[in-house]
């Protein structure tokens, strides 16, 4: 007989649930390179850092950040570091107010990881399905209340990482999940 895996759904806390899927997480966008392996956490960046978190393993074009939009956001770098000493929200949206949804908040986490979880259509399945019990698809949406499911879902995450749990663990367990969700396999289980 053979070590088969089935998944199987059950109750569990928030802690389970982060340990269980984060272990699920397996995207290789060259973004996700750049957040696993880059020190988001420095004090200022300067253009070869951008152009090291944005263009790490892709430059076709292709993307809210692609090469070209790199040098477009290496020009606002004095505005991004200044966020990161003092984040003030009209500032951000004056400046990178034009980006896509899933940019601005790429930016926004790349400015301050620690305040400002990843957010895109599998986490806000994730989200939706945690709060609802329903699949829900952010294209769905419009671009403002995108935002504002985005600003809920901050609160929700920030509230319930606490001091053991590290925010990119989270985030890589929700996208997990949330993709999970969009496959036909999990239909059978809801």
């Amino acid at each position: 007989m053979g070590n088969f895996f089935v998944i199987k759904k059950q109750e569990s806390d928030f802690e389970a649930f982060v340990e269980f899927w984060s272990q699920q997480y397996n995207n290789t966008k060259p973004l996700e390179w750049a957040f696993d392996t880059f020190q988001l956490s420095k004090a200022i960046f300067t253009p070869q850092d951008l152009k090291q978190i944005f263009t790490s393993k892709d430059d076709s074009g292709a993307g809210f950040f692609s090469f070209a939009k790199v040098n477009e956001l290496v020009k606002g770098l004095d505005t991004i570091n200044k966020l990161k000493k003092n984040f003030e929200e009209e500032i951000f949206k004056a400046e990178f107010g034009h980006l896509p949804i899933a940019g601005q908040i790429a930016l926004l986490h790349i400015i301050n990881p620690l305040n400002f979880p990843m957010f895109d259509p599998h986490i806000y399945r994730a989200h939706q399905f945690l709060k609802q019990n329903k699949i829900m698809e952010l294209e769905d949406i419009s671009k403002a209340e995108q935002f504002n499911a985005y600003i809920e879902y901050k609160s929700y995450i920030l509230s319930l990482a606490g001091e053991k749990m590290v925010l990119r663990k989270i985030d890589k367990a929700m996208w997990a999940f949330g993709k999970f969700l969009n496959h036909e396999y999990a239909k059978n289980f809801f």
